[in-house]
C-alpha cells in the first residue's frame, strides 16, 4: 500500500508569487509466497490439496519492505522572472538497520528568466532565454530487504532430535548507509528565431557511502555482502538542440531536425579497504593459470584505483608478438619488457566511456503523413575486443567454431611477423593492450511512418472519427569501427510493428 499526504499553499502578493508544500509519504510491501507438491491424486483435477492425495514437499518465503519520508517545498518568484526553490526532504528505510535507517536530503535552485529584462527587449532574435543553477543531495538503496540484518532460513526437510533446525541466510550488514548523491547543475534553456530551441546543461556530481558487492574466500559461506565502499565523482555536459525549418499551417507540412549530444568523465575519489583488497584478490586469481576456461583469466577486470575511472580498462602494455618466438612480449611498469604476464603490471590502457554520444535524427509531417527516424551514435573511448581472444588465441580449434584467421593470422615462421601468438602456444591469453580498439557506433535506433486517413471521405462517412496506421522499425542497422561478435550478452533484433488506430 501507498499513503500520501500533501498539503499546499499558494498567495500571489503583487508581483510576489509563494508556493509552499508539506507532506509526508508511506510506503509498505509485502509478498508471500507457499508452494507444495501432492500426488497419487484420485482425479487430475480435485481442487483439494490434502484429501485423497499425498503431500510430497513444501516452502514458502516472505519479502518485506517499508519506506517512510517527510518531505517541504518552498517555491518563490518575483515577476515571473526571479526564481528560487527549496527542498527537504527525510526518508527512513526498514532496508537499514535501525542506527542507519534516516537519511536526510535537501537542495536548492534558482532561475532567471533573462529574456524579461528591458535590456534583453532591443535582441528580437531571442524569444526565450532562461538561466538556471541547482544543487542537493538524493538517496538511494539499490539492495534486497534483508542484507542488513540477519535471516534465516528454516529446514523443513529433517530434523534432529525431533527439533527443527535454521540456516543462516547470509551476512548482515548493520552498518549499511543511505547511498548519497551530491549534484550540482548549471544550466540554460533558449528559444531564438521562433525556429531553434536549446538546452544545455553543465553538472558534477559526488556519490560518497556507494554501495557495491564485496567478495568473500569460499570459506566464509558466501560468495558476497553489500558494503559502503567509496566515493566517486561523476562530470559533464548534456546539449539538446532542435531546429524548425518550416512549418506550414494550410497543408499541415513541418519539418524538424533534432541532436543531442553528451559527454561525461567519472573517477574514483576515494575507495576502502574492503576494495582494496578485492583488487587484490583479483590479481591473484589472474596470476593463476591452472585452468583455460576461467572467463577471469581471459578479459579486463573492474579495478577501484582512486584517480581513475569506474569504466577504465586495466590491462598490461603489450610490445606485440615476438618475431622469432611466437611469444608475447610485455611491457612492465617500469618500461621492461618480459615474456610473463603479470598482474602487477597491468596499466589503464583505455577507457569504455566515450568521449560523446547522443543522437540526431527527424520528424516530417504532411497531409497526414508522419515520417521520423533516429540515429544513435558513440565517439570515442575504446572496447576489449573479445572476439579476437576467445575466437583466435584462447580458441579450442577442436570443438567449436573459430575465426578464419586462426588460419591466417597467427604465427607459425620464425622471423616473420605476427598479430597473434603461434598456434602451439595453449597458454590462456591474459588482459593485453593488443586486443584494446578504439571505438566509433552509428546506429540507426528507430523509424516510424504513419498516415492519418480521418480528413478522408470515406472516414468521414463512416462511423469512425479517426482512423491512422503506423510502421515501426527499431535497430535497423549498427555500423561499428570494431570488427566483433554481436548478440552474444543481448540479442540484436530487428524489430519491425504494424498498427492500425481506430477511434469511433
Amino acid at each position: 500500500w501507498t499513503w500520501n499526504n500533501i498539503a499546499t499553499y499558494d498567495k500571489t502578493i503583487g508581483e510576489h508569487h509563494f508556493n509552499v508544500l508539506a507532506g509526508v509519504e508511506a510506503y509498505s510491501y509485502r509478498y508471500d509466497e507457499l508452494t507444495a507438491s501432492r500426488s497419487k491424486m484420485a482425479q487430475p483435477d480435485m481442487p483439494e490439496l490434502v484429501v485423497g492425495s499425498q503431500l510430497t514437499g513444501g516452502s514458502g518465503y516472505r519479502i518485506d519492505y517499508a519506506l517512510v519520508g517527510y518531505l517541504t517545498q518552498a517555491l518563490y518568484d518575483y515577476q515571473n522572472k526571479y526564481f528560487f526553490s527549496a527542498s527537504y526532504r527525510r526518508d527512513g528505510s526498514s532496508r537499514f538497520a535501525p542506527e542507519t535507517r534516516w537519511g536526510n536530503f535537501w537542495s536548492v535552485g534558482i532561475g532567471w528568466n533573462l529574456h524579461k529584462e528591458r535590456f534583453m527587449q532591443a535582441v528580437d532574435f531571442i524569444d526565450y532565454c532562461k538561466l538556471r543553477a541547482s544543487l542537493g543531495y538524493t538517496g538511494s538503496q539499490n539492495f534486497n530487504s534483508y542484507q542488513a540484518i540477519s535471516t534465516y532460513n528454516y529446514i523443513t526437510d529433517r530434523t534432529y532430535n525431533g527439533d527443527m533446525g535454521a540456516i543462516l541466510m547470509g551476512i548482515a550488514n548493520d552498518n549499511l548507509k543511505w547511498q548519497q548523491q551530491y549534484d550540482r547543475n548549471i544550466g540554460i534553456d533558449l528559444s531564438m528565431i521562433n525556429r531553434i530551441s536549446l538546452r544545455a546543461d553543465l553538472y558534477w556530481a559526488t556519490t560518497t557511502n556507494l554501495l557495491s558487492d564485496v567478495t568473500l574466500p569460499p570459506s566464509v559461506g558466501f560468495s558476497t555482502y553489500k558494503e559502503n565502499l567509496g566515493e566517486t565523482i561523476n562530470k559533464g555536459v548534456e546539449v539538446n538542440i532542435n531546429y524548425r525549418v518550416f512549418n506550414y499551417n494550410q497543408t499541415r507540412t513541418s519539418l524538424n531536425i533534432f541532436a543531442s549530444l553528451a559527454h561525461n568523465i567519472n573517477k574514483i575519489s576515494k575507495i576502502s579497504n574492503a576494495l582494496k583488497k578485492v583488487n587484490e584478490e583479483q590479481d591473484a586469481s589472474k596470476e593463476s593459470s591452472s585452468t583455460t576456461t576461467e572467463d577471469d583469466l581471459r578479459t579486463p577486470s573492474i579495478r577501484f584505483e582512486e584517480g581513475q575511472s569506474l569504466t577504465a580498462i586495466w590491462a598490461v602494455r603489450s610490445a606485440g608478438i615476438d618475431p622469432v618466438t611466437g611469444r608475447e612480449i610485455y611491457i612492465k611498469k617500469d618500461g621492461t619488457t618480459t615474456f610473463d604476464w603479470s598482474a602487477a603490471d597491468q596499466v589503464v590502457c583505455g577507457d569504455t566511456q566515450p568521449k560523446v554520444n547522443g543522437n540526431i535524427g527527424a520528424n516530417f509531417s504532411t497531409y497526414g503523413f508522419d515520417f521520423s527516424f533516429t540515429f544513435t551514435y558513440r565517439l570515442g573511448g575504446q572496447t576489449y575486443n573479445s572476439t579476437l581472444v576467445e575466437k583466435i588465441e584462447n580458441a579450442d580449434v577442436k570443438n567449436w567454431n573459430v575465426d578464419k584467421r586462426v588460419l591466417t593470422d597467427r604465427w607459425n615462421t620464425p622471423g616473420v611477423p605476427a598479430k597473434y601468438k603461434s598456434i602451439t602456444d595453449q597458454s590462456v591469453t591474459k588482459p593485453t593492450s593488443r586486443f584494446v580498439e578504439d571505438i566509433n557506433e552509428l546506429m540507426l535506433s528507430s523509424v516510424m511512418l504513419s498516415y492519418d486517413f480521418s480528413n478522408m471521405k470515406w472516414v468521414k462517412r463512416s462511423p469512425m472519427e479517426y482512423f491512422k496506421i503506423t510502421f515501426n522499425m527499431s535497430d535497423v542497422f549498427w555500423l561499428s569501427s570494431v570488427k566483433k561478435e554481436q548478440g552474444l550478452d543481448y540479442p540484436r533484433a530487428h524489430a519491425f510493428s504494424f498498427g492500425i488506430q481506430a477511434r469511433f
